[in-house]
């Protein structure tokens, strides 16, 4: 199925927002707030923290089209139990998927993304109550937010068009400060993201474009503009009260288990709901009117009477020359009667007779012509009287009703025949008036006497008005609120079911819903209780809350079909239509099936919410699948092989993937039967003991395909050049992984030589747009990078990688990977038959301190050296001053750091022969400079090192939160007493459990650290 994804519209609204499925009803926070206000000692602090965010996003990885479903799992993931029991919401983002788009494929689900409305929709069916705003909030509203302990979700959208596949972006604004500390002045708001660290938004701003600092560095150097806006907010996110609305529930019908009888007897089978709770539902024979009529005939008198409608015929072309009616039977609570006149040969309308009283003539041969009839009293508002006349040369007239004229006059025609009944009128009604009774009659066994429920209280729960139609969902919604769980079925509930849930004592529902509606009424809610199953026929007991004008099921002969077969499905309850009739016994209005709720009981306190869509409704009528935004290729087979440490195995790693690939592993597959980085070098090197091994890399590319082929029958063509996005479309559709060697496109030295050894990653995947313009959209490809274990989307458009400070860009590629016999020949050309395969080690993994302190002698440690002391003490001459610049092409991996509270950027590179050094700070233009010891520009890189290290010690001790970490540094950089910081922190309160002296001695060395760094390059 090729579906069209349509964009989110309107975001950028800054009016008033539309508030959507807001909750009314209160619920016991579920998220907690740090808050501390103080205002002494020149410091006035007023912040607001949920503290349950603490490393929200922590080993988090998804697809950026789940950007808002994974923000919605994570949070609930760290709500806190509450008080009536475990309440947590333990989901996934195929979950989140599945509820909104129940018809969707799994293929279909891969690219799916999800708008603020259905993540809304979703919150409530998994108990949480939350509001959609479409726009950003003001700095008022997120400071009442927090102050409520409720979270705050922005959905954000991309300024950025040219990447396209980050179009929307959702975060958590978890914090707010308002600190002045002396001249210091903070006013933010904060915000996580997943994959994007932090943002500060300062107050009045939030309708600003915001930016996240770690976007400058982004792998994707496309991705390093990305500007969003603020657009959507969802707010009010708390548990739903269901936690104590279950409470209230009834003991001894909360598991929904009601008194019935079951009868067995040879084929047939019976259930019979005995207990007195349900005697409100069950169908009763309706209490009617009835009325009795009889006529006076020529040559015969007054006729036997006519109770239920049949015609009064004397026969022979007799005429009427007279009538009376009257009603036996008035229902209780009842008044009223039937008033009736006649049109009389000779005479005309005579005067109304009523009850009994004769209309007409008799014993003077006059005929009857004409009558009006009607109802009188309270009977008159809720039945009509109805009658036709049988006309001399005419026929029969059509029916009349109260007090319209049956006959002729003028004409001299007698009348020779009469028949009269009641009929029920039925009055246009709200669309769901059935529905909502039902909705609530149903949920009223659960409650118990002193909580009964009101068609009010699900209208003001479900946001609707008295004349507004309720759907399933919000009926189910509203269930969940209240404390109940259930299954569902989607479709039609089969016999098979519904027996066996009533034989279990327990109810189903299900909701009708219109075919077609002529008169407007949108559904039904049918409370099924009870069946009769024989040899003839399968019979549920279908209660409408004895509605009248309630629909029922018919069967019609289908082609080519016999009354037979159709009888046969009678017993299967293979129905044909579900109509509803009009006044007249015509059909009236179509319904179907939409879904059932069964096993209706009362949540345990320990039960989370199933948030997964039954597996047996594939025809479910749900939303249409319409918001696909991308069209996810993985390769199938794709498993990584590791995760890279020092040892330069980039390629081995990637080979072993590929391996593993062509032979079609899967996770079941033994570990003992994947290939691995370390068994690829192991077929170049037998012999090498491992610690040894660790510390060498590949050989050249023919050695390297004839051991792969030898040991493994797979060889690759291998080509010094890219491929276009066709050609690796058509690879990955094959099954095959492309191996991409990557170089550092500012370095000059040869590639394969030492100090550009190159990188190799693989591209496991691929990424269209959903509307299949890829001119308009360019593709994305997804990559793997050994030194990590899960992968990132790149555009194709991307000129380089930025991975830990190099640009890495592809020049070299493996692909058509496949399997060969050892003896088959692969023809590889010798320019890079003999070249290297790439070998570079994980920087991450490198655990030694990257520049330490040097003497005059002492050249820069190469961390790529196994032995970094054979560089200790080496004479190293240094290169002038005025050729420095030049060397920007030959500098190794950049070191960065960013300090949040001064928005300053620092960072240093060194050359690959460690004798020049680079730094920079922020925008300014960049400075080279010697790197001999206890000058500027070293003892600026040792001042970028250190503010690595004493970040990471604060982002320890803190969780990793900008909100306090920047708390902190205010305070510190506005007092020069340690003690007199750690006071007012303690004053605070919001940093329990936290060694105040070590943060307050950590963030003062950072402060210093900042400002000699500053100083440092200001004297480079």
């Amino acid at each position: 199925m090729k579906v069209k994804w349509k964009p989110i519209q309107g975001l950028v609204s800054l009016g008033v927002g539309l508030l959507l499925f807001s909750s009314i009803a209160p619920s016991a926070a579920a998220f907690t707030v740090q808050q501390s206000v103080t205002n002494e000692n020149n410091v006035s602090v007023n912040i607001k923290q949920i503290d349950n965010f603490k490393n929200l996003f922590a080993s988090v990885h998804a697809k950026p089209s789940d950007s808002l479903a994974q923000t919605l799992v994570s949070v609930l993931s760290h709500d806190k139990v509450g008080e009536n029991g475990n309440l947590t919401v333990f989901a996934s983002v195929r979950d989140v998927l599945k509820y909104s788009y129940p018809n969707a494929t799994e293929d279909q689900l891969n690219g799916l993304t999800i708008n603020g409305e259905q993540a809304v929709n979703w919150l409530h069916h998994v108990g949480y109550t939350a509001t959609l705003v479409n726009r950003p909030l003001t700095t008022d509203e997120i400071k009442k937010e927090l102050d409520a302990s409720d979270p705050i979700i922005p959905i954000l959208t991309n300024q950025n068009k040219d990447n396209w596949l980050d179009d929307s972006l959702a975060g958590v604004l978890y914090a707010h400060d308002d600190v002045e500390s002396g001249t210091e002045k903070l006013h933010k708001s904060f915000i996580k993201s997943m994959g994007l660290g932090e943002a500060m938004v300062e107050d009045g701003q939030e309708a600003q474009p915001i930016t996240f600092p770690d976007q400058s560095g982004a792998i994707d150097p496309i991705q390093s503009n990305d500007k969003y806006l603020w657009a959507q907010t969802i707010m009010n996110v708390k548990q739903d009260p269901s936690a104590t609305n279950v409470q209230t529930l009834n003991t001894n019908t909360k598991n929904g288990v009601f008194a019935s009888k079951v009868t067995n007897a040879g084929t047939s089978s019976t259930v019979e709901f005995t207990d007195p709770l349900l005697n409100g539902l069950k169908n009763k024979v309706p209490d009617s009117p009835a009325i009795t009529f009889s006529a006076s005939a020529q040559n015969k008198g007054w006729l036997p009477e006519s109770k239920y409608g049949a015609p009064i015929d004397p026969g022979s072309g007799l005429r009427i020359e007279a009538m009376k009616a009257s009603l036996y039977h008035l229902p209780q609570g009842e008044s009223g009667g039937v008033s009736y006149t006649a049109f009389v040969q000779g005479t005309g309308w005579q005067a109304e007779q009523s009850n009994g009283g004769v209309a007409g003539t008799t014993g003077k041969a006059l005929r009857m012509e004409a009558i009006k009839m009607r109802l009188t009293g309270s009977l008159a508002q809720k039945y009509s009287i109805t009658y036709a006349v049988y006309v001399e040369g005419k026929g029969w007239t059509a029916y009349s009703k109260d007090n319209a004229m049956a006959g002729t006059t003028g004409q001299s025609r007698k009348i020779t025949a009469l028949s009269i009944y009641l009929q029920k009128k039925k009055f246009p009604k709200a669309p769901s008036d059935e529905t909502k009774h039902s909705a609530v009659a149903l949920v009223n066994l659960y409650e118990d006497a002193a909580h009964q429920k009101t068609v009010a209280d699900l209208e003001t729960f479900a946001g609707v008005s008295p004349t507004a139609a309720i759907t399933s969902k919000q009926v189910m919604d509203w269930y969940h609120y209240l404390g109940l769980v259930f299954d569902t079925q989607n479709g039609r509930f089969s016999k098979a079911k519904s027996m066996s849930v009533n034989k279990s004592g327990r109810l189903y529902y299900t909701f009708l819903k219109a075919k077609t509606a002529p008169d407007n009424i949108q559904n039904w809610g049918m409370i099924g209780m009870g069946y009769n199953d024989n040899s003839f026929s399968y019979s549920p007991q279908q209660s409408f809350l004895n509605e009248d004008f309630a629909p029922s099921m018919y069967w019609s002969l289908r082609a080519k079909e016999t009354s037979s077969q159709a009888n046969d499905r009678m017993k299967t309850y293979d129905y044909d239509h579900i109509y509803t009739n009009d006044e007249q016994g015509k059909q009236a209005s179509e319904y179907e099936e939409e879904v059932t709720l069964y096993n209706i009981r009362a949540k345990e306190s320990t039960d989370t919410v199933d948030v997964n869509t039954p597996i047996d409704s594939p025809s479910s009528p749900a939303t249409p699948v319409n918001a696909i935004n991308a069209a996810y290729h993985p390769l199938a087979h794709f498993i990584p092989s590791g995760t890279q440490g020092q040892e330069p195995w980039c390629s081995e790693y990637i080979s072993a993937s590929a391996i593993n690939t062509v032979n079609q592993i899967t996770a079941a597959t033994p570990q003992e039967s994947r290939v691995t980085a370390q068994g690829v070098m192991q077929a170049f090197y037998p012999n090498v003991g491992l610690d040894q091994l660790k510390t060498m890399s590949g050989v050249n590319i023919d050695e390297y395909l004839k051991a792969i082929q030898s040991k493994y029958q797979v060889t690759a063509d291998v080509e010094n050049r890219t491929l276009s996005f066709d050609e690796v479309k058509k690879e990955l559709d094959a099954g095959q992984m492309i191996q991409m060697d990557a170089y550092d496109q500012n370095e000059t030295l040869p590639k394969g030589s030492e100090g550009n050894e190159g990188h190799a990653l693989a591209i496991v995947g691929y990424i269209l747009p959903a509307d299949g313009d890829t001119t308009k959209h360019a593709p994305y490809y997804e990559v793997w990078n050994p030194w990590w274990g899960y992968t990132f989307y790149v555009s194709s458009k991307a000129t380089y990688f930025n991975l830990e400070g190099t640009q890495y860009k592809w020049a070299r590629t493996w692909h058509n990977w496949r399997k060969v016999t050892t003896s088959a020949t692969t023809k590889t050309a010798p320019v890079i038959a003999q070249q290297k395969v790439a070998s570079a080690p994980n920087p991450e993994a490198i655990k030694v301190k990257t520049l330490p302190q040097l003497s005059p002698k002492v050249s820069l440690y190469n961390p790529k050296t196994p032995n970094p002391t054979d560089y200790l003490f080496q004479d190293s001459p240094l290169p002038q001053n005025n050729v420095l610049k030049g060397l920007v092409s030959e500098m190794k991996p950049s070191i960065t750091v960013y300090a949040p509270f001064y928005k300053d950027h620092f960072g240093y590179s060194q050359s690959k022969d460690n004798l020049v050094l680079k730094a920079w700070w922020n925008n300014k233009s960049p400075k080279f400079a010697p790197a001999t010891r206890d000058t500027p520009i070293s003892n600026f890189a040792d001042d970028v090192d250190d503010l690595i290290g004493l970040g990471n010690e604060i982002n320890a001790a803190l969780a990793g939160d900008w909100a306090t970490i920047v708390l902190v540094l205010v305070i510190a950089a506005t007092n020069p007493e340690i003690m007199g910081a750690v006071t007012i922190l303690q004053t605070l309160g919001v940093l329990s459990g936290v060694n105040l002296m070590f943060v307050v001695k950590t963030a003062y060395s950072y402060i210093s650290k900042v400002n000699d760094t500053k100083k440092q390059f200001n004297s480079i």
